[in-house]
């Protein structure tokens, strides 16, 4: 009698004993899965916060360089229209390439 009592407590033992792990491997599952939602959080914000600080640079470098461009293209349009017209330099480039055609 005496043997099964210490039998019986050595199965209770070991029945309590995987309780113990099964709670302790799911409360580590718990705390992984947690810390990898918070890793997740603070990567999506950092990546969303600089993500945005180079949209914004993006954005504020093409419209100087759009302003830039818009600029010189203006520049040269006047230049351009009030440059006086050579009329012998564009002669001498018709007659070489009329000449060239037809010969």
């Amino acid at each position: 009698m005496d043997e099964q009592v210490v039998l019986h407590h050595l199965i209770e033992v070991e029945k309590n004993a995987a309780q113990i792990v099964e709670r302790a491997q799911q409360e580590a599952a718990a705390h992984i899965a947690e810390n990898d939602r918070v890793c997740r959080n603070e990567f999506d914000s950092a990546y969303t916060k600089e993500y945005t600080a180079l949209e914004e640079d993006y954005k504020r470098r093409l419209a100087e360089i759009e302003s830039a461009y818009q600029i010189e293209l203006d520049a040269q349009r006047v230049k351009l229209e009030h440059a006086p017209p050579n009329l012998a330099r564009f002669a001498a480039i018709a007659q070489d390439y009329f000449a060239q055609a037809g010969g």
